[in-house]
């Protein structure tokens, strides 16, 4: 027999989620399950649960069972949108099946504010992750414009200012967050990162405190010097295809630590991209054109490599696999084909 009513059950779990302990709030659902099966709101509170402990399978799973019960139930819209931005922001495709969930929620929830917050910051984080910083500063921006103080929202805000070449605009954001806030992290991290495209050595201090606070989601980078970097280049070519070493022919091959401001494009490209591709690619030369038949050049960016790795091994790994991409870029394929072929 369940030692509490469903009511005191519902509670417990709500009290266990708020401190984060997962666990415990399952065991709440479990039983609360127990005593009233399919009851939804203990089916949310699991999903929740689910989503806090990892196990986004069986956390997919309770939300779409309650979306499938109340398709125009917002909260259910939103919770599975919000497993698919923070367990799969790598995914290009869940990041699209979230915003196509943030749109159907986005009619039934205009007047419930917090809900509203909550719609927008998850739509900013998913449009920066898929490469839209414009589209994810209009949405991060209506979020702060109803609830200013929120850190979440602040900081996104100054992540997508980054990844939109906004540095100035991302450094105040930083340093009121960091001024209230300096627990946060990844707000010391992306400090450091701008820092660091400025050459300032106070740079290494941000980065060193953030892995004070977050040892595990900011790693010491691996580190190697000019010559070292460039062995570990020579001994990816040797570990690529055949085909792709031979079009190597056709490109040169450029270290440098960073992307430069030009090659951010305005914005369009992330200051945390690993490579870059730039000339004609072969498919489009013609004859007749000089500039065409200039050698292309693919740009190599150590320290974001480094950042990327976790041991030399790991570095040489992705080192091989951005020269695959950028080829791919030298042989005219396009983002799409590159994911397709699994070089995105």
């Amino acid at each position: 027999m369940p030692s509490h009513d469903l009511d005191e059950l519902l509670d417990l779990a709500d009290d266990a989620l708020d401190e984060g302990d997962f666990e415990a709030a399952l065991e709440h659902c479990d039983e609360a399950l127990s005593v009233d099966p399919g009851n939804p709101d203990a089916r949310e509170r699991r999903a929740l649960a689910l989503g806090g402990l990892g196990d986004a399978e069986e956390a997919a799973f309770e939300w779409t069972g309650l979306i499938a019960a109340a398709p125009k139930e917002p909260r259910y819209l939103l919770g599975a949108a919000n497993l698919l931005v923070r367990q799969h922001d790598d995914d290009e495709d869940a990041l699209e099946e979230a915003l196509e969930l943030l749109e159907r929620a986005r009619k039934l929830v205009k007047k419930d504010p917090d809900l509203m917050v909550e719609l927008e910051l998850l739509t900013g984080m998913a449009r920066t992750a898929l490469g839209d910083p414009s589209g994810a500063l209009a949405a991060l921006e209506r979020a702060r414009a109803a609830r200013p103080d929120d850190l979440e929202v602040q900081l996104e805000l100054a992540i997508a200012c980054f990844e939109s070449a906004r540095f100035a605009e991302a450094t105040r954001a930083l340093d009121a967050l960091l001024a209230s806030s300096p627990q946060l992290a990844e707000a010391h991290h992306l400090k450091g990162l701008i820092l660091e495209r400025r050459k300032d050595p106070g740079a290494a201090a941000a980065f060193d405190k953030a892995t004070a606070l977050d040892p595990y989601g900011f790693p010491r980078p691996t580190r190697l010097s000019a010559e070292a970097f460039d062995a570990a280049v020579a001994q990816a070519i040797e570990q690529l295809p055949e085909h792709a070493r031979a079009e190597l022919g056709n490109v040169t091959i450029a270290v440098e630590d960073l992307p430069s401001d030009e090659d951010l494009d305005g914005g369009r490209l992330s200051p945390t991209m690993l490579g870059l591709f730039q000339g004609t690619p072969v498919t489009e030369r013609k004859v007749t054109s000089d500039v065409d038949h200039q050698t292309a050049r693919i740009f190599l960016f150590q320290k974001n490599l480094e950042r990327f790795a976790k041991d030399r091994a790991e570095l040489v790994e992705q080192i091989g696999i951005t020269l695959l991409h950028e080829v791919g870029h030298l042989l005219g394929l396009d983002e799409d084909d590159l994911k397709d072929r699994g070089l995105d």
